[in-house]
């Protein structure tokens, strides 16, 4: 049998990615396109020649999820190919679209065996609508606006095949596959820009959703170009930061063209490991970096940093209110820190504790301090003895800065994150407070601070 579906994969099949793969394991909702794809994949066996297997998401929307999971697992058993299963819970709740395929790729990327690709079954009208949500939401020119053809062991063979050519196939194929009502339920942003305003576009357009996946192609090639432009400035503004954390400093924002921008923040949250933020806190941060403001806002269970020093993130918690022995360690920021019990004699306020003290408040800075915070000289007597006759410390916030301590923090240009980090001691839980950077300057080599996480 011969179709146009079956022409234009076989020549797609014989090509890389495709050619050499051990294995594809073929997304299969039960619907017409995936059925049509699992379909085309094992008429092509001859060409691919790579193992078969079949992956599932039973949503649990009632009737129509196990009508779709009995269907897809007759045809596997009639076509004896191993059948992977996975559940996902429905409860209720915002964005069942969004949570249900983050479902779907946690559970693909788990079920993926050496040398196998994910295949799935998305096409050129598919593709029109995923650009146009993203349009919708406010994408700017370095997000990402549609689907990619093949990406981290992701390939979409139907993504430039209009869907005429896959029902095609399923009437000459005699395909079964089921038809998922809630395809037509206009409560999904989705099936109303399906049903509602593609159509439209179709009527002064043929087929309007393959001239997107045209322009789609050429614009993911040119913001390509322009993320690898941006590359030579993220890593001239790119530093480590307080903690050890990657810190973009405060001058790439004037130093960067206008239209990278956009391209050197995308790489930025991608060498960190995290999702770009959302609309609205991407338009704040670019909001204060060109008024030259600070400002934080929660990210990915960690904090976003705009601060004197620069761009950065660090995760949460930051610090945590309670007590500590003597020698525990405990969490500030990135760092783990632990105070030893101060010594009575005056005699270790000489060079060597003081560079103690410096080196300690450099790691806090992320660079060198000039000098240690000032504090009255009978402080130290004075909390010497009070802490002789404790064990434990009591963390709180830090509300108890002299004006001198303040006036040091900004005269040394201290990163308000790391201000609002130093807790203040306390020897019982409503007792008089003193700030942790006073008590470093009086007993420097009291303090251990070293990035890392508790043992």
């Amino acid at each position: 049998m011969k179709t146009r579906l079956l022409q234009h994969l076989s020549a797609r099949f014989a090509q890389a990615p495709y050619r050499g793969c051990r294995g594809f394991l073929v997304s299969v909702s039960g619907g017409v396109d995936s059925m049509v794809l699992l379909d085309a994949v094992l008429r092509l066996a001859h060409v691919h020649r790579a193992a078969v297997r079949v992956f599932h998401c039973d949503h649990g929307t009632g009737r129509f999820a196990a009508c779709s999971r009995q269907l897809v697992a007759d045809f596997c058993a009639a076509h004896e190919l191993s059948l992977l299963v996975a559940a996902f819970d429905a409860a209720d709740g915002p964005d069942f679209e969004y949570r249900a395929a983050v479902f779907r790729r946690e559970q693909l990327a788990r079920a993926l065996g050496e040398g196998e690709v994910v295949l799935l079954a998305h096409h050129a009208g598919d593709q029109m609508e995923t650009m146009l949500m993203a349009l919708t939401r406010g994408a700017v020119a370095a997000s990402p606006l549609g689907m990619a053809a093949a990406k981290n062991r992701r390939l979409r063979p139907l993504l430039d095949v209009d869907r005429g050519i896959i029902l095609e196939h399923a009437a000459a194929a005699e395909v079964p596959h089921v038809l998922d009502g809630s395809n037509y339920d206009g409560r999904f942003r989705r099936n109303h820009l399906r049903h509602q305003v593609i159509p439209l576009l179709a009527e002064g357009h043929e087929k309007p959703w393959l001239r997107w996946q045209r322009w789609h192609a050429s614009f993911a090639e040119l913001q390509d170009q322009l993320d690898a432009a941006a590359e030579p400035l993220l890593a001239a503004y790119q530093s480590v930061g307080p903690g050890g954390l990657p810190l973009l400093q405060r001058e790439w924002w004037s130093a960067c063209p206008p239209y990278l921008r956009e391209f050197v923040l995308r790489r930025f949250w991608r060498d960190l490991g995290l999702a770009p933020p959302i609309h609205a806190h991407h338009r704040q941060l670019v909001q204060w970096l060109d008024a030259g403001e600070l400002g934080t806002f929660q990210h990915e269970d960690g904090t976003v940093h705009c601060d004197l020093d620069g761009l950065t993130w660090w995760p949460a918690p930051a610090t945590v209110d309670g007590c500590v022995a003597w020698g525990e360690p405990f969490r500030l920021g990135p760092w783990v820190c632990r105070l030893a019990r101060p010594r009575r004699q005056a005699d270790d306020q000489g060079p060597k504790p003081k560079q103690a003290g410096l080196r300690t408040m450099a790691l806090l800075r992320g660079r060198a301090v000039a000098d240690l915070p000032p504090v009255p000289p009978s402080w130290r007597d004075l909390w010497a003895v009070r802490l002789q006759q404790t064990e434990t410390l009591f963390l709180s916030a830090p509300t108890a800065r002299t004006p001198q301590l303040r006036d040091w923090l900004r005269r040394e240009k201290i990163p308000h994150r790391v201000r609002r980090l130093l807790p203040c001691l306390r020897l019982t839980p409503e007792g008089e407070a003193l700030p942790l950077e006073a008590y470093l300057a009086m007993f420097p080599e009291s303090v251990q601070l070293e990035p890392g996480r508790l043992p």
